[in-house]
This record gives structure tokens, sequence and C-alpha cells, in this order.
């Protein structure tokens, strides 16, 4: 896997290899963006609400991504020192949506508070609750929270063919920056 450039598109083509899928690499400066998340959202920070809540909905979610290789489970201690213990990991700039009593959607942001910028480490809302606005509510969430503390870069990075949350990033003004593509080789072990 590597950010698309001619060199590296040749050199891994010279081996046998072939792209096999690609994510879109996105940035928005938060303070630009004036959409206020929607009513009608029970929306908490991941700080304010028990991790098992998080974890049930990032580990769901994360089986859905596109991928070469099959994610069957993420054990939640495994979860944790990914996640919670990532030491860019923000909580208060983390969002669930709640809805029926489980987390529908989490937006995971990690921040450096000294160069302004944050990574959406990953939003995804559970199959059951797609296609009623709760990951666009829990990413306009972080988006308000990064730019309520000082953060002027906001990057994400999605699979090419996960065109709702593509068209979420449009909406909010996320301006594509490349693609980082998968090459593998069918011929390897």
């Amino acid at each position: 896997m590597f950010y698309e450039n001619d060199a590296g598109v040749r050199f891994a083509n010279a081996r046998g290899f072939t792209e096999v899928r690609a994510e879109q690499e996105s940035a928005i400066d938060p303070r630009l963006v004036s959409d206020e998340p929607p009513d009608g959202f029970d929306i908490r920070r991941v700080a304010d609400v028990d991790p098992h809540l998080v974890h049930a909905v990032d580990e769901a979610a994360t089986r859905d991504i596109p991928a070469t290789e099959q994610i069957d489970a993420i054990p939640y201690d495994e979860w944790v020192a990914h996640v919670l213990e990532h030491p860019l990991f923000t909580a208060d700039g983390s969002f669930v949506a709640i809805a029926d009593g489980v987390g529908a959607a989490v937006s995971l942001l990690l921040v450096d508070r000294e160069t302004g910028r944050a990574l959406n480490m990953f939003t995804g809302t559970l199959a059951a609750y797609r296609g009623r606005g709760f990951g666009g509510a829990v990413k306009l969430a972080s988006i308000r929270w990064a730019a309520a503390n000082g953060i002027t870069s906001m990057a994400t990075t999605n699979d090419e063919t996960n065109a709702p949350m593509l068209a979420i990033n449009r909406r909010l003004g996320y301006r594509p920056l490349g693609r980082r593509v998968e090459y593998l080789r069918s011929d390897l072990p």
C-alpha cells in the first residue's frame, strides 16, 4: 500500500502487482465548516460513555470496510490498545451517536495539538442505522470540536467504493488530496 505516484505504480507493475483497491485521502479546514450537527440525534463525547459501547459499533462497522483481508473480530483489549491508548487519540473530540440504547455511529479523532492537525481515525455506522444521518452527525460533531480547539487541518481516508461517506465529505467541504492504493500479486502465497 502506498500513496499513488508514477514511480510507485511503475515499480509495482514491473513486478507483477496489480491495483486491488484504493482509498481517497481528503482534508478540510474545520474552521471553515459552518454546519452544525443536526437536531434529533443523541450525540455524546466518547470520553463520557462506556468504551464498550464505542467498541461495539467500531468493531461491527469496521467489518464492513472493503479490504483485501477479512476482519472477523477485534477483541476489546486489542481495540483499547489500538484506539483508546493511541497517543494522539482524543476522547473529547471523538463522538458516538446513541440510538435505541446502542452506539449507532462513531467518529474517532486523532489530534496533534502542536501542529493543529487532526486525522479522522474512523467514522462508521451500524448497518441498521445507515442512511439516516448518523455518520454525518458524528463526523460533523468531531469537525465542530476540532474547529473550537485550534485544529486547522483535518484529514480523512475513505475507500473509493464508499459512496455514502464520500458524499458526506464532499457536502462538508473536504477536498481530495490523492489516492492511497493497494497492490497485490496473485501468484504470492
